[in-house]
């Protein structure tokens, strides 16, 4: 059978460029050098036929892993739905504590923020309108990025005439407090739970923060936590958690916004009824409509 349809264009075609180096850093005794990677979700369009496209915001997304491992391109099948809506994504990797310590993750997530400003015009990128997006250990290093801005001491790298800090956030089912992981009460000392910030294993969760060389700094705790840093110039939040998470308890995020509420951040708080962590009803169109919405909302 042969027949002839007309076809009415309301979407525009996504393209993505994957592990685009961002940095090269120094390891093995400055010997070597490892990449840090991301990869960008860009529509098609602008770039082929528009010699002046309209910059689009940019969504900074960090993926998490349990502090063990990452992988920047395993949730670009679901991010592209905001690629579709007029954003610019960008996943990026990091460092992991097994290696480094921290704050050199941190530091390489804002090293990518400040590559993608520098290089704002190549990828139609408006540099006055990024926002970071994370889950889970990605979610604890995307407040952490939301809440230092232009702290000097995470700084790190290259593109240094470039800012760092991000107009919004949105957290999915981020980690808070590193020192009272699952609700107990805050330690004393690192002698019997050292593992909470240690190269050891946790259960549920590896926490594996590589932090040897400062197991008896009882201010750790406190420089990995985002409430450390969060002032009334921290930007707006969105939280996202299940009210059901096995992994990271629900009670990290409750402590979050209430740090937010006090300093007068614009927080919202989205408690998803009966989920469990990482679950697939993140990924419902009902979910991302609401961060979408979100989004247009503190990206003016």
């Amino acid at each position: 059978m042969k027949k002839i349809i007309k076809v009415e264009t309301k979407e525009p075609v996504i393209l993505q460029c994957t592990d685009l180096v961002f940095s090269q850093k120094p390891y093995w005794c400055n010997a070597t050098r490892v990449p840090l990677k991301m990869s960008i979700l860009h529509q098609r369009a602008f770039f082929e036929y528009d010699d002046k496209p309209t910059p689009q915001p940019c969504i900074l997304w960090i993926t998490g892993g349990g502090w063990t491992e990452v992988d920047q391109n395993v949730w670009l099948p679901e991010l592209s739905y905001y690629a579709k809506k007029g954003y610019v994504v960008a996943s990026v990797s990091y460092s992991l504590p097994a290696t480094w310590f921290f704050p050199e993750m941190l530091m390489d997530v804002k090293q990518a923020i400040r590559y993608l400003r520098a290089h704002a015009c190549e990828w139609n990128i408006d540099p006055d309108r990024i926002a970071v997006m994370g889950e889970s250990a990605g979610g604890h290093l995307a407040s952490l990025v939301a809440a230092t801005g232009n702290r000097k001491e995470f700084e790190k790298g290259e593109y240094l005439d470039e800012s760092s800090a991000v107009q919004s956030a949105v957290i999915f089912y981020g980690a808070v407090d590193m020192m009272n992981f699952e609700g107990r009460e805050s330690l004393d000392s690192y002698d019997e739970k050292e593992q909470f910030l240690l190269r050891g294993k946790l259960e549920p969760q590896s926490l594996a923060a590589g932090v040897n060389h400062l197991r008896h700094e009882k201010t750790i705790g406190e420089k990995m936590d985002p409430r450390f840093y969060i002032t009334e110039e921290t930007p707006p939040f969105l939280l996202l958690h299940g009210t059901k998470d096995t992994q990271v308890p629900v009670f990290h995020s409750d402590i979050l916004y209430e740090k937010l509420e006090k300093e007068g951040v614009p927080t919202e708080f989205v408690l998803i009824d009966g989920v469990d962590h990482a679950d697939a009803a993140f990924s419902q169109t009902e979910v991302k409509d609401l961060i979408l919405d979100y989004l247009h909302r503190t990206l003016k």
